[in-house]
């Protein structure tokens, strides 16, 4: 028996032993590289406000942004299509670039935090906005105008804004497919052009996906109502 209680008592210490040897996992996961896209998409608005045409490139670890890396050496290889500058959101670690024109830019930078340090490129792909749009009517309305120069337009209304949905899309373009969003569930679901909508304020959006026939790529018209 004392022989049994020895030998148990052996395991249990090595096993003791081996446990203190390994990192816990949060240290694991924060001594990892973090990863950032190899490529990006982004819409140049020409007539609309620089912070429309701004976005952010950021580290990531299990898809969420990490913190306390310090970024620098930021450059753009294009500066008519996109500019860089070191992020300007709190604790953030990543860059902030603001689309120029439309074109192609590769957007690199380094990260450092400790003794790791590592460096990364970006391959960003910057598109004009166009309005996909020929009709968009909600009743007798038509806001089609709207989003001449930007893709997302608020009704701004306290009531309910109801009616008759009519799309169509203009010349080299085609509607792929309406939604209306309920941000209180926080789902969507696929509604039928030509069929009565209801927006209620601080609830409902119209999601409309356009396609464009000649490069295959969609664009996402944002129609919604909040009254502030």
């Amino acid at each position: 028996m004392k022989k049994i209680l020895t030998k148990i008592f052996s395991v249990a210490l090595v096993f003791v032993m081996i446990m203190c040897l390994v990192p816990p996992v949060d240290a694991q996961a924060s001594s990892k590289k973090p990863t950032l896209a190899k490529t990006r998409e982004m819409t140049y608005y020409p007539k609309t406000s620089v912070y429309w045409n701004q976005s952010y490139l950021e580290l990531l670890q299990n898809n969420k942004s990490v913190k306390g890396w310090t970024i620098s050496r930021i450059k753009s290889s294009n500066t008519k299509v996109l500019t860089v500058k070191k992020s300007s959101v709190k604790n953030s670690s990543g860059v902030e670039i603001t689309a120029k024109k439309a074109g192609k830019a590769v957007v690199s930078f380094r990260a450092k935090k400790g003794k790791n340090t590592y460096s990364y490129k970006c391959t960003v792909t910057v598109r004009k906005y166009t309005n996909p749009i020929k009709t968009l009517k909600l009743g007798n309305k038509n806001y089609r105008s709207q989003f001449a120069n930007y893709d997302y337009f608020n009704l701004n209304s306290k009531k309910t804004v109801k009616g008759k949905l009519t799309v169509s899309a203009a010349k080299g373009w085609k509607l792929k497919e309406i939604q209306l969003y309920n941000s209180k569930t926080q789902k969507a679901k696929t509604i039928k052009n030509k069929s009565t909508v209801s927006l209620k304020n601080k609830t409902n959006t119209l999601w409309l996906t356009f396609t464009n026939t000649k490069t295959k790529r969609n664009t996402v018209i944002f129609l919604t109502n909040y009254h502030y």
